[in-house]
């Protein structure tokens, strides 16, 4: 499993770093659910929307770290059976 992450998400390096896992990092701005290869999951932020995305059959989880959930198209992704979780950025970190 693939775990793709957006470069942006503050401290991010700080929350992955020491662990053993294979971890693509990306930019929101050229990023693309489908080019999707390998089932992975997904990390995002608020300033990328799923609104008129296909989820590809390779996407498991996908996860976003803002406050808001405005952002992902939860009812088309609910209908393709995707799992959705919403972290909201106080909870991650208290810097």
């Amino acid at each position: 499993m693939k775990i793709k992450i957006d470069n942006k998400i503050p401290y991010i390096n700080y929350f992955t770093e020491g662990l053993n896992i294979d971890i693509d990092l990306f930019d929101d701005q050229s990023f693309k659910l489908d080019s999707l290869s390998e089932d992975s999951i997904v990390v995002i932020r608020s300033t990328y929307k799923t609104h008129g995305l296909e989820a590809p059959e390779f996407l498991k989880l996908l996860c976003s770290v803002s406050a808001g959930e405005d952002h992902v198209d939860k009812d088309h992704l609910d209908k393709n059976l995707l799992i959705i979780v919403f972290f909201r950025s106080q909870l991650l970190c208290s810097c």
